[in-house]
Order: C-alpha cells, then structure tokens, then sequence
C-alpha cells in the first residue's frame, strides 16, 4: 500500500510539473482543458498568486490590466461553458474559477 501512495504522490507532482510548464506558452481556455482538474487548480493559483504580486508592486495600472486579464479569462470559461462539454473539463473549469 506504501508503494502505491508513493507511485501516486510522484504522478501527481510529475503531472503538475509537466502543466506548469505547458502553462506559460498555452492559449488558456485550451491548456484548461487539457489537464487534470487538480493540475488545473495548483498551477492557475500559482499563476494567479504570483501575478497579483507583481501587480500590487507594480501599482494602480497593473491592478487594473490584471483586472482585465482575468475578466477576459472569464467571459472565455463562459463561452465554452455554454457548448458542449465533456463532463471532466465542465467539473475542471467550474473548480478551477471558483477562486476568481
């Protein structure tokens, strides 16, 4: 049993691994719905983290265009969230926009 929690734990990280690294050269709303809802979770709230520090450090602007961005990552989940979906990727991005 020890072995198999291991082999788990080293697939979650490995798969969350791969994600963050696909991450920053993906359109989003495809990268979303690529990966595994809990990859999905984990690597959007380290983008999302580290973006609002940089935008709280760089001031009222860079608050706003973060503001933007993600009310455009938003209306992006709406318009796909209203066609049809596989069941995974409609459980993904409801989870992964509950924080937004």
């Amino acid at each position: 049993m020890l072995e198999l929690e291991s082999d788990m734990t080293s697939s979650v990280h490995r798969v969350i691994k791969e994600s963050l690294e696909a991450y920053p050269d993906a359109v989003r709303i495809d990268w979303v719905r690529q990966w595994p809802g809990q990859a999905v979770l984990c690597v959007t709230q380290t983008y999302w983290t580290s973006a609002v520090h940089v935008s709280i450090s760089e001031g009222p602007q860079a608050m706003n265009e973060f503001l933007e961005e993600n009310n455009h990552q938003i209306e992006d989940v709406v318009k796909v969230v209203r066609g049809k979906l596989s069941k995974q990727n409609r459980t993904t991005l409801q989870a992964s926009h509950a924080f937004v």
